[in-house]
């Protein structure tokens, strides 16, 4: 396929897998699982938090500053829920590409102890290969995929329920990062068929040169 061995392949097979799929979703994984176990609950037990109170505040709390409830006005979920939505979606971008940086990395010291390759064949062989979609798809599926986590720690967080001890915390907390991680590989999946299976978003064309 390149024309050359297997070796000098070694930067595109890292760096296009991490950067067209697997570091974006590694992100939101790992945000899915962080805000499932901190937002469910942040939100289910601090009914009275604010959209800018401190997240380790609760009201009732022994040691807090505040120990009535009904002194603290009810924010509303949507602020809530918006808040921390927008917060990781922000995160994502920057994780995916600190993941994908990471690896590429550690891919390139591998390559050059096992296999004899430079780092300057790895990272410019490497560059040949990376489309634009790669980048543009980095940062959408980053925005994406961790918002995607935020919102559905925020739903199993502010929804209501009777029961509010551990045991309901814990299935509220396994179905957010459970569905979160479906979501993520469900867009994943549609992101490749679109981007790169799909073909011209205008279909087959008969026109040639700038313009097609």
């Amino acid at each position: 396929f390149y024309g050359a061995t297997f070796v000098e392949a070694a930067g595109p097979v890292v760096g296009i897998g991490l950067f067209r799929n697997l570091s974006p979703m590694m992100a939101g994984f790992v945000l899915a699982g962080l805000l499932a176990a901190r937002t469910t609950r942040e939100l289910r037990f601090a009914e009275k938090l604010g959209p800018d109170d401190d997240p380790r505040w609760i009201p009732g709390r022994v040691g807090s500053e505040e120990t009535d409830p009904s002194s603290s006005q009810s924010a509303n979920p949507a602020r809530l829920a918006a808040i921390r939505i927008a917060a990781a979606a922000v995160a994502g971008p920057p994780l995916a590409i600190l993941g994908g940086c990471i690896g590429m990395a550690v891919g390139c010291g591998t390559a050059k102890s096992m296999l004899g390759v430079a780092g300057a064949v790895y990272f410019s062989k490497f560059y040949e290969m990376l489309w634009i979609r790669d980048v543009f798809g980095l940062l959408i599926k980053g925005v994406c995929f961790g918002g995607s986590a935020a919102a559905f720690a925020c739903f199993e967080g502010l929804r209501r329920s009777d029961e509010q001890d551990s045991a309901s915390l814990a299935t509220a907390s396994f179905r957010a990062v459970w569905l979160a991680s479906f979501s993520i590989l469900i867009m994943n999946m549609g992101w490749f068929v679109l981007a790169y299976l799909a073909g011209p978003p205008w279909g087959p064309t008969v026109l040639t040169g700038p313009g097609r």
